[in-house]
């Protein structure tokens, strides 16, 4: 803020947090006009749904490994900004509390200069291997120093070796120029000049802390072009749905009735029988039909009369779940792509260009427009205020996630935060994320949490080849044997302005299936036979090359409902579904507990119809409702493959 009495010291609606759920509900509240403050101790919006370049991914991963939990806590006294009546509780201080067990492995660092003998093999070695972090990231580690060819002396004679000697061994060698070097230097040149231009290119990537997919038919689809917050985001079709085979081949999924007959895969009497049963998943009524076999591989073969082969593509490429996951969560999930099918695209999927991250910016966006304000990176809060008398009593200190020691917790509703300037700013309603819950509430509110694994990869070549049309391709490799869940492979090129030209961006997504493992573990599983490290010599020169890889492990909290205050509203983070399942159907619960009766975010007024000073803006003309696909998400009738996938 420009002055101290601009400050903001009361609101209706206070959102600690700027992830995807606590943006929809700020957006919703202030386009009703009810006033909102939006707090968060990170500088960037998005919280864990954030989007990064490189650099700023590199940091995010030194804040996840910072283990003093105190750091940048205010715990100055606060009793004079409190009434008699009113308590204080400490919020957990870990800016990450549930990302865990980050691995890094960067092959960016290797010598510019390789020298002409066998100590180049040694050096690059000794400079290129990768760094595991058990705990801390060497983010500025130098490489080894290097010895520059030209300087080194490959014709010295030995003493008293007559001159007419020394010129016969030296045209007894074969001549070397610039283009035909020791086989081995031009290796770690073309190495090194790879390393230099990733690093020249560094700022152009964009690295989700997760990645998913929207459905064409799915509720934050409708949202987005409902309430016209579509206008601030560009998507594009997601056709490439791939999967590997057995024999370690990556083919086309036959998802929709095309792909289907054109498919290579099945016989075609797996063909009919699996067209008669996308057929019924598109027909049935989940209100009426109850499934008596609860084992959805048991089903698809006693029901539906399918093969093992196609029970295996449907269970893991089509809805990437196991095969004894409950049938009416499959179905269901399998009716919602039935129905997102032809919608906006082929697939059904569409992707969100420069990543999810954009996605909570948007409604924030929408949010400020309707006089939102944000505090983001300063004045975070520290303290919440509670009314009432303690009645609650909170659990030893050591508990995971941080906190304020041995505290008690009121009955009573929220009434505001202190940050960590020593502000008080009070509140009717209190809309958070998980992490900032104080530990007392935390452990009432939060039960277990869901556990899954993301991996990171830049690559410098595809495992599918990526063009202009089709950037991203979504790749399911089946679980291999003694795990139950596939991996969800996203893979992307220049042009879904996720990463610079001459590198792809990798990134995945497992169920962890074993929390005592480490994640690269459980990974090497599944990508150990697709990918090669950047250092490796020539053998399977035919695989993607692995500049820089990450990998870490991901708690999503499960909310559940409380008494502990009635105006205090939490929300869940990302999970490991490949859409945003759950994510509107949470916002507009939580807003409407706040505004029972109250719209859930009409639709903002195009530009070309506000009334500045009586008169309608004439220099700002309305988006017209036929735009583009990529940047609207306004469906249109016609062929979906018309789709233009280039932003304006």
């Amino acid at each position: 803020m420009a002055a101290e009495e601009e400050f903001p010291s009361e609101c209706d609606v206070l959102v600690l947090g700027t992830g995807l759920v606590e943006s929809i509900v700020g957006a919703a509240c202030s386009r009703i006009g009810k006033r909102v403050i939006v707090l968060d101790r990170n500088s960037y919006y998005g919280g864990d749904w954030a989007t990064f370049n490189f650099d700023g991914f590199r940091q995010w991963m030194e804040q996840v490994l910072v283990e003093d939990e105190s750091a940048g806590l205010a715990n100055s006294d606060c009793s004079s900004l409190l009434r008699d009546d009113e308590i204080s509780v400490s919020v957990p201080t870990l800016p990450f509390p549930d990302t865990k067990d980050l691995t890094l492995n960067d092959y960016t660092q290797i010598p510019e200069c390789p020298v002409e003998d066998d100590s180049f093999q040694s050096q690059s070695r000794s400079t290129s291997d990768g760094v595991h972090c058990d705990g801390h990231v060497s983010v500025d580690r130098e490489p080894s120093p290097c010895v520059n060819a030209d300087s080194t002396d490959t014709t010295q004679s030995v003493e008293g070796e007559p001159d007419e000697d020394r010129q016969r061994k030296s045209s007894a060698r074969p001549e070397s120029s610039e283009e035909d070097g020791h086989p081995l230097r031009r290796v770690l040149q073309a190495k090194a000049q790879k390393v230099a231009e990733f690093h020249s290119k560094s700022r152009r990537f964009n690295i989700g802390l997760c990645v998913k997919v929207l459905l064409g038919g799915g509720k934050l689809v409708k949202l987005l072009v409902d309430s016209a917050v579509s206008r601030y985001s560009e998507f594009l079709a997601l056709n490439n749905i791939l999967l590997v085979t057995q024999d370690r081949h990556i083919a086309k999924v036959p998802s929709s009735r095309s792909d289907v007959f054109q498919n290579n895969l099945i016989s075609m009497l797996e063909k009919r029988h699996m067209m008669r049963f996308l057929q019924f998943c598109a027909a049935y009524d989940p209100e009426t039909v109850e499934f008596e076999i609860a084992n959805f591989s048991e089903y698809l073969m006693t029901a539906h009369n399918l093969s093992p082969k196609v029970i295996d593509i449907i269970v893991h490429s089509v809805i990437y779940e196991s095969k004894d996951s409950p049938t009416a969560e499959c179905m269901s999930k399998l009716r919602m792509l039935v129905e997102s099918l032809g919608r906006f695209c082929n697939s059904g999927y569409l992707w969100t260009l420069y990543g999810v991250g954009e996605l909570p910016q948007c409604f924030s966006r929408l949010n400020a427009i309707f006089g939102g304000t944000f505090i983001l990176g300063q004045d975070f809060p520290t303290q919440m205020i509670f009314n009432q008398p303690v009645v609650h009593t909170a659990p030893e200190p050591g508990a995971e996630g941080g906190g304020g020691g041995d505290e008690s917790l009121s009955s009573g509703d929220v009434t505001g935060v202190i940050t960590c300037s020593n502000r008080r700013i009070s509140c009717k309603h209190l809309v958070t994320a998980s992490h900032y819950l104080p530990r007392s509430y935390s452990t009432s509110i939060i039960s277990q949490h869901r556990s899954y694994l993301r991996a990171v990869l830049i690559t410098e070549s595809p495992l599918q080849k990526l063009d202009e049309e089709s950037p991203v391709s979504l790749i399911s490799i089946p679980p291999p044997s003694g795990r139950r869940f596939p991996a969800k492979v996203f893979e992307e090129s220049a042009h879904s302005y996720s990463c610079p030209e001459g590198f792809y961006l990798v990134q995945a997504v497992l169920e962890d299936e074993d929390e005592t493992s480490p994640p690269k573990q459980q990974f090497d599983l599944y990508l150990s036979d697709l990918f090669l490290p950047f250092n490796s010599d020539g053998t399977g020169a035919e695989k993607p090359r692995v500049l820089f890889e990450v990998y870490f492990r991901q708690k999503s909290p499960l909310i559940q409902p409380t008494e502990l205050a009635s105006n205090l509203h939490t929300c869940s983070g990302p999970d490991s579904d490949l859409s945003f399942s759950g994510v509107v159907e949470q916002a507009e619960e939580i807003f409407h507990r706040m505004f029972p009766g109250e719209e859930f975010l009409p639709r903002a007024p195009d530009p070309g119809d506000v009334i500045i000073g009586g008169e309608k803006a004439e220099d700002e003309p309305a988006e017209p409702h036929d735009a583009q696909p990529s940047s609207s998400l306004a469906p249109e009738s016609g062929d979906a493959s018309k789709e233009d996938t280039n932003p304006p």
